[in-house]
């Protein structure tokens, strides 16, 4: 980019710029990173469908031992369930009603 002329940028060309890039993101780029930072459903390097994984359900072996672990070492409060501490502001509120004066 050093070709020595001035380059304006406004909103419009930035947001078709993010969104091109967006476009040429691909599924296998989006797995691909999950499993670089370690959130692979195995161990093996292994591709497997992100999709079907999320299927299996939030509740299993893993996730129980994960949560257990978190409640012993005293990071999370006391909860009954993960869904309980999870949803625990699913009531608050967060936007108010437009009201026209």
């Amino acid at each position: 980019m050093s070709m020595k002329r001035e380059t304006t940028i406004d909103l419009y060309m930035a947001i078709e710029m993010l969104q091109a890039a967006w476009m040429s993101v691909t599924a296998s780029t989006i797995a691909n990173c999950f499993r670089h930072a370690s959130f692979g459903v195995n161990s093996g390097g292994d591709s497997e469908d992100i999709g079907a994984a999320a299927n299996e359900g939030a509740a299993g072996d893993q996730d129980l031992a994960s949560w257990d672990a978190l409640l012993d070492a005293g990071v999370v409060p006391d909860c009954d369930t993960f869904c309980t501490y999870v949803s625990a502001d699913a009531d608050a509120v967060t936007t108010e009603k437009l009201i026209r004066g």
